[in-house]
């Protein structure tokens, strides 16, 4: 059986705590985990990776970059745990609500 899976998670593009629920809701997981983390994910580091991206100029020192590497790997063994465990209970075969 194929299963389909283009078009199915759409990123826009660029990632946001918008675009990061909608991720998590398409693939049937739980977002309130990142809830409390959607200004940071907007602000420290969309905007910041913006800036890079259009080339402007980003100062940014160790002590804050080592703040963004430990906020960023928590989130993403999160987002892996969550995974890891849908996958373990069957999580994933359960119909999930439509996006609204």
């Amino acid at each position: 059986m194929k299963i389909p899976h283009k078009g199915i998670v759409d990123t826009q593009s660029n990632l946001s705590s918008a675009v990061l629920r909608d991720v998590i809701w398409t693939l049937g997981l739980d977002f309130s985990p990142y809830e409390t983390k959607s200004n940071f994910i907007d602000a420290s580091l969309v905007d910041k990776r913006n800036h890079i991206a259009h080339g402007e100029p980003l100062d940014i020192g160790v002590k804050e970059y080592l703040v963004l590497h430990d906020e960023v790997m928590t989130l993403l063994e999160d987002f892996r745990n969550q995974i890891q465990n849908a996958a373990a209970t069957d999580k994933f075969l359960t119909k999930t609500p439509p996006i609204n």
